[in-house]
C-alpha cells in the first residue's frame, strides 16, 4: 500500500495512506496553504525587519507616480510598478545595521 510522509524541516507533518489521488492532492493543498503564512516564510533563527526600515530614506529610482515604493510596505491592496519595464531598483534603509539573508516579495495573483 502506498504511504505518502510529508515533511517540513525534517520534520513529519502528516502521513496519508492509500493511493487516493483525491485525498493526495487535497492533502497537499492543505499543507502547501499553511506554508504560505507569514511566521512559516521566515527562516529560523530571524525575524522580519521590516521596523528596521528608515521608510522616508527608501526610494525606488523607476517607479511609476500611482504605484509608489510606499505600497510595497503594507498591505492596503497597492502595489508597486516600474514605469518603464518589468525591473525595479529599489534602496532600502535602516535606523541600525542588519545581516539580511532573504527578501520575500509577494506579488498580485494573476487574472
Amino acid at each position: 500500500m502506498p504511504t505518502f510522509i510529508f515533511l517540513r524541516g525534517n520534520t513529519r507533518v502528516s502521513q496519508l495512506l492509500g493511493a487516493n489521488t483525491d485525498a493526495l492532492a487535497n492533502k497537499v493543498k492543505e499543507l502547501a496553504g499553511e506554508a504560505e503564512s507569514k511566521s512559516d516564510l521566515v527562516v529560523k533563527g530571524q525575524l522580519d525587519i521590516l521596523h528596521f526600515l528608515n521608510k522616508p530614506n527608501c526610494e525606488c529610482l523607476n517607479c511609476c507616480d500611482d504605484h509608489p515604493l510606499d505600497h510595497a510596505f503594507d498591505s492596503s491592496g497597492g502595489y508597486l510598478l516600474s514605469d518603464t519595464d518589468e525591473q525595479l531598483i529599489i534602496y532600502l534603509s535602516f535606523h541600525q545595521l542588519v545581516k539580511l539573508h532573504s527578501l520575500i516579495i509577494n506579488a498580485p495573483q494573476r487574472s
